[in-house]
């Protein structure tokens, strides 16, 4: 396990947030359009390993104990986005591979949503552009380096 790691658990305003027995949560209320990455900028230069967690995806200490035990420094746990998102008419993963989404097993993405992911400090090898929240993960995309390594089973994600 990686032990200099941090959550990063985004929530709105009057809500509750995730928090692990496993490594520390920071709290971060989305309050307006660029708090998801001024949650992530903080921590961008700091020399730990960032578990990135988005509010509604639903997550225990076993899903985050998988990306910490993982040997890759950039991984994320599969999972869905809906047609609110996407504008298609069926659930899709938040991952692609080659420009088109993967499909369940694969183990391996170059683009990835970031709603459940572990970025380590090596991946990290460019400065975090200011995006508001729907494009932080396009600005995480071209900030690290690397192929994302895929972890399964899916986790639910409730944003429809």
């Amino acid at each position: 396990m990686q032990p200099e790691a941090v959550i990063l658990a985004s929530h709105l305003p009057n809500e509750g947030h995730f928090r692990s027995s496993l490594v520390p949560t920071v709290s971060l209320p989305c309050l307006d359009d660029f708090s998801y990455w001024g949650g992530l900028e903080r921590l961008w230069p700091c020399g730990r390993t960032i578990i990135n967690l988005e509010h509604d995806l639903a997550v225990t200490d076993e899903h985050i104990r998988s990306l910490l035990d993982c040997n890759f420094w950039l991984c994320t746990i599969a999972y869905r986005v809906h047609w609110v998102t996407t504008g298609h008419p069926t659930s899709l993963f938040a991952h692609h591979r080659h420009g088109k989404p993967i499909s369940r097993g694969d183990e391996w993405a170059d683009f990835s949503g970031i709603g459940l992911c572990k970025i380590g400090r090596d991946a990290r090898v460019g400065e975090l552009r200011r995006e508001p929240w729907p494009r932080v993960e396009m600005a995480v995309g071209d900030a690290v380096r690397g192929l994302w390594h895929v972890h399964w089973p899916e986790a639910t994600h409730h944003h429809y």
